[in-house]
């Protein structure tokens, strides 16, 4: 059954398109514009054209993040637009539709202790108000089409990619700075506590859900660790592994003030055959194992 993974070349695109292996079909986005988006639309339709099966939708795609300027959001959200305005129209058969999320901007500004599978979504950032935003435009979509959307709502993500950028997420860049020697700039307190999953617990519990057919009955799952821990912990496990101190200072940006809110997770999986995620230490040290290697390679 083909998947075309909108977004494939980034963090969590990646790690989905190596479970997916031979049933993806290429989506190559050069740029992030809207003209790109269409042209990459017209060559899915091309390649789908040569297949009956039905095709597994994945946005996994975006450019923006807590700390991106209000133009660059907003322009995230015309180019959702335009996409979803290529797949109302077009005459590919879809099995379904799924949206990666992000679950810390939506529910930063919640004052519950834990957040549940029951809380209200409660965002308080401009970039929060987009993810809801566009989680909503793809909800119509769903209506409109007839097509079981499913929503992955996750934590802060980390994993490896061959370049760090300052979206690639705080670990990676931590890791990095550990191995450049180069300080890294941390914009929050501390003490600030995240809940922190690795790409493989999302791409296999993803693929597991989209290959198992519980995503036909098109649901809201959020993913997360349902254990935070505050920075400092973070960047001592790396010291630990690393065997030096991580270079680093601590400032302030604009929008450090939407990040400063602890945000603790007890979320029920209710799917028993759900893949566990791996103690957080396990999985720093797996990543910057890779990165080491990247590096030295």
């Amino acid at each position: 059954m083909p998947v075309a993974i909108f977004g494939e070349t980034g963090l969590i695109g990646k790690s989905l398109k190596q479970q997916f292996q031979n049933d993806c079909i290429d989506v190559l986005i050069r740029k992030w514009n809207r003209d790109e988006i269409a042209a990459s639309w017209k060559n899915l339709e091309s390649t789908a054209s040569e297949s009956n099966s039905e095709i597994d939708l994945i946005w996994a795609a975006g450019a923006s993040n807590n700390a991106s300027d209000k133009s660059v959001i907003l322009e995230e959200e015309e180019i959702v637009d335009t996409f979803i305005q290529l797949v109302a129209s077009s005459s590919i058969k879809l099995r379904t539709l799924n949206l990666i999320s992000s679950a810390g901007s939506i529910y930063a500004g919640s004052n519950d202790v834990y957040i549940t599978e029951d809380t209200r979504p409660n965002p308080n950032s401009i970039y929060g108000e987009s993810k809801l935003n566009i989680e909503n435009k793809f909800q119509e979509l769903s209506k409109t089409s007839n097509t079981s959307l499913n929503i992955y709502r996750l934590t802060n993500v980390f994993g490896h990619r061959t370049s760090i950028k300052n979206k690639s997420g705080l670990i990676p860049n931590l890791i990095n700075a550990n191995l450049t020697r180069q300080e890294i700039n941390i914009f929050v307190p501390l003490f600030v506590e995240q809940d922190y999953i690795d790409t493989d617990f999302v791409s296999q519990n993803i693929y597991h859900n989209i290959r198992g057919n519980q995503s036909l009955s098109g649901k809201t799952y959020i993913y997360c660790r349902n254990q935070s821990n505050s920075i400092i912990e973070i960047v001592s496990l790396i010291d630990k592994f690393m065997g030096r101190k991580t270079p680093y200072v601590t400032s302030t940006i604009a929008s450090s003030s939407y990040r400063q809110n602890n945000l603790r997770f007890n979320v029920k999986f209710n799917d028993p055959n759900m893949i566990q995620i791996n103690p957080i230490n396990i999985s720093i040290k797996k990543l910057i194992s890779e990165m080491v290697h990247a590096k030295i390679s």
